[in-house]
């Protein structure tokens, strides 16, 4: 076994996975007997995978593990093959990650999704694009397309493929958190937007539609655009350090510097406000959650019927803490430990 910090885990969704970035290598372990399973190198030597995604695209497709460092990131296929139990004991799964998508972008990279863009209007019978989505320091989304979204299959995209979309948005700022609303939930109607929080070293957080334009699938031309901010979300006495959507996309949580762990609603406008009159919001709730900064935020369980969610938070006093939160009529009340 490697011996080297950890610096990013996930779950996988499908089988009772841990994966865990170490340097520039993946360790993967079974969750239930905490067995090594795996280990390969992910990301060119010196690089530190700074965080793991795994991610479903459809009932019958693959399991995928988005993954970057700085400035590289990698797209995977997680093949997991299980042998029948033998007589003595169960077999452990054989476990192989297969590159889909390499590439080195110019910036810092502080998130990556997934989502589908529709089709060019007027060509409604044009099978969606499933595209991955980096979001950099520079508040700007690069998206490429790795297959038809729905489909269950998702093939290697080569090292010439071009960019598909670059979307930016016009706010400028020292940002050290991005969080990209998950669309993939809401993929039997085309998403109508695709929310972007960004978290700032100056207090505040702003929300922009990073919504992909409609294109064709063979288009050769990177498309491009610039999106206004839509809101403002001021609460924060400190820099933002970790931002997170709910499973649902309503949802968003944020964590900063001062302490606290905020939850907020921040539903889209009917229309984009002009950039001088850009929509404010306060935070639905939030609560001291850790003695010193808070670094992450993670959603572990939202219930849309009764509003109850679950939330872990993980602060520089050494502490990791499981919330359990009431969220009925868009406020928050519940408690940690």
């Amino acid at each position: 076994m490697l011996v080297a910090p950890i610096s990013a885990v996930c779950l996988s969704q499908r089988d009772g996975l841990l994966l865990a970035g170490s340097g520039h290598t993946l360790q993967v372990y079974d969750v239930v007997s905490g067995r090594l399973l795996h280990v390969q190198y992910v990301l060119p030597p010196g690089e530190t995978v700074h965080s793991a995604v795994a991610a479903v695209t459809s009932a019958s497709g693959p399991e995928l593990l988005l993954l970057h460092g700085v400035r590289e990131l990698r797209l995977y296929r997680i093949d997991v093959l299980r042998l029948p139990p033998g007589l003595t004991q169960e077999p452990m799964p054989t476990i192989s990650l297969a590159l889909l998508l390499e590439r080195r972008v110019p910036r810092r990279i502080l998130s990556l999704g997934l989502t589908c863009a529709s089709s060019v209007e007027g060509d409604a019978d044009q099978p969606r694009s499933l595209l991955l989505v980096a979001g950099c320091d520079d508040n700007t989304l690069l998206l490429w397309p790795i297959g038809q979204a729905g489909s269950s299959q998702v093939t290697a995209v080569p090292a010439h493929a071009p960019l598909m979309q670059r979307i930016a948005c016009s706010h400028r700022s020292v940002l050290y958190a991005m969080a990209i609303q998950p669309t993939l939930s809401r993929a039997a109607s085309l998403p109508s937007s695709m929310l972007v929080a960004v978290g700032s070293a100056f207090q505040t957080v702003v929300v922009w539609d990073g919504a992909p334009l409609a294109s064709h699938p063979t288009e050769a031309a990177t498309i491009e655009a610039i999106r206004p901010p839509l809101l403002s979300l001021s609460g924060h006495d400190g820099a933002v350090f970790h931002l997170c959507w709910s499973p649902s996309g309503r949802w968003l949580a944020s964590v900063s510097d001062d302490r606290r762990l905020l939850l907020w609603d921040p539903s889209p406008p009917r229309s984009a406000p002009p950039p001088e009159a850009m929509g404010q919001l306060r935070p639905s709730s939030g609560w001291f959650a850790h003695s010193a900064r808070v670094w992450q935020c993670c959603w572990v369980d939202e219930d849309e019927e009764t509003g109850e969610v679950s939330l872990g938070s993980a602060g520089e006093d050494g502490c990791a803490r499981l919330w359990r939160v009431g969220l009925g009529g868009g406020m928050a009340s519940g408690a940690g430990g």
